[in-house]
This record gives structure tokens, sequence and C-alpha cells, in this order.
């Protein structure tokens, strides 16, 4: 699962929007709120490009999107 409340404080830290994100990753801003609020899945292709958008370091990627201790 997605540690969404940490990729939310990355996206405003970055004083980027949910749509703003989407078009970036080239995906409808729905698809971006479904995965934002844990409906669906980021696949890999998309995981890449936030963290490039976002400059996360590979821990901070980690911590995001393949901790198994997140909030549900």
């Amino acid at each position: 699962m997605t540690n969404k409340k940490l990729l939310r404080s990355k996206l405003i830290l970055a004083e980027m929007t949910d749509g703003e994100l989407a078009e970036k990753l080239g995906i409808s801003r729905q698809s971006v709120s479904q995965k934002l609020n844990g409906h669906r899945q980021f696949n890999s292709n998309e995981i890449s490009k936030i963290a490039h958008i976002l400059k996360l370091e590979p821990k901070e990627v980690m911590e995001i999107f393949f901790d198994h201790n997140v909030d549900e």
C-alpha cells in the first residue's frame, strides 16, 4: 500500500496539485485521485516518474510505495 500521507506531503512541498501530477504522469486526474486514496496502486513506471518529478531519494521511494507499515 502507498503511504498516502507521505506522498501527499511531498506533493505539497513541491507545490504540486493532483491535477499537475496527473498531467506529468500522462494519466487522468481521476486515476491519480483513486491511487492517492488507495483504491488503485501506482505501477512501476508511474513510481519511477513520481520519484523523478518529486526528486525523491531511494529511501523515500521505499517508504512511500513499498513499506508495509503504512497508514491504510
